[in-house]
């Protein structure tokens, strides 16, 4: 047997069947499925989204040898009466899309299932083919109805969709919303993060970072278990934070390191000497500042 149990199963799995308290979020949780379009002339999509005032926001770096220099776009495709309708019937949003190579939609973010209850086999395999669906109509509208979309095809899918939130775990702190936006810092934090996926709507103070306390990865009334990943968070605008991939590799080796300390030191992780762990992280390059 384990002698201490990480559980990052994104559902609560683990801490749920030892007797964590949980929280059941549905209807809350939504899911969606990105997807990806090539031949794409983005140059012309984006004069399309500006000269009818459709952009949200927009981004630029470099992309390799070429001169289409646009990353990061989000654009109301609602402004279109012929896409408004279906958008709306199925709960969508924007989309935010990212590109990193040239003539390449690399990535779409806009389908939409809500409610759902992604703890239901049943839900979960009804909403994997409504969302493919979803994938294929939305292509077919975009090629249709948006200029530099004509030539497109969809170039990817993800094997499975993406669940946002189902269990969460009562940890010993419950990180907030303003605790976020405020750039709150911990005496006992072992990661760090800057962003929140409800930007520009929602942003860090001063482009700062906040901290994540140990304690917030400390379930309650269970002893010998970690928890990480998108089962923090009871507030869901600070779930729209904490949940994020970057966020969820730092609380993982948090609590990865945290439990090999314990096993080493022969303590439990509620009684482990943050110190020695916030030195050990930091040690491994881990950014604390």
């Amino acid at each position: 047997m384990a002698k201490i149990v990480v559980d990052t199963t994104g559902d609560a799995d683990v801490a749920y069947k030892a007797g964590a308290k949980c929280i059941d979020t549905y209807p809350d949780g939504h899911v969606g499925m990105p997807f990806g379009m090539a031949n794409v002339n983005i140059r012309k999509a984006v004069s399309f989204f500006e000269a009818n005032g459709m952009i949200t926001q927009i981004a630029y770096a470099k992309k390799g040898d070429c001169d289409d220099n646009i990353v990061r776009i989000g654009f109301d495709l609602k402004r279109i009466p012929e896409i408004k309708e279906y958008m709306e019937k199925h709960g969508m949003f924007g989309p935010l899309t990212v590109s990193v190579h040239e003539n390449d939609m690399s990535f779409i973010n806009c389908t939409n299932i809500k409610p759902l209850d992604a703890l239901d086999v049943e839900e979960i395999t009804r909403a994997e083919m409504e969302l493919r669906k979803q994938v294929i109509e939305m292509s077919r509208l975009l090629k249709k109805y948006i200029p530099g979309f004509e030539n497109s095809y969809i170039s990817w899918t993800p094997i499975h969709f993406g669940v946002r939130r189902t269990r969460i775990v009562e940890c010993e702190h419950d990180i907030t919303v303003d605790e976020i936006i405020n750039a709150k810092r911990f005496d006992d934090e072992v990661a760090v993060y800057g962003f929140h996926d409800c930007a520009p709507r929602i942003t860090i103070k001063n482009a700062g970072v906040y901290g994540i306390p140990y304690r917030a990865l400390l379930p309650r009334g269970v002893e010998n278990l970690l928890v990480a990943g998108r089962l923090i968070s009871t507030d869901w605008e600070a779930h729209m934070s904490t949940r994020n991939t970057v966020s969820c590799m730092a609380q993982g080796q948090a609590v990865g390191t945290a439990a090999a300390l314990c096993v080493k030191t022969g303590v439990s992780p509620r009684t482990l000497d943050v110190k020695l762990l916030q030195k050990t992280l930091k040690e491994q390059g881990v950014y604390l500042e």
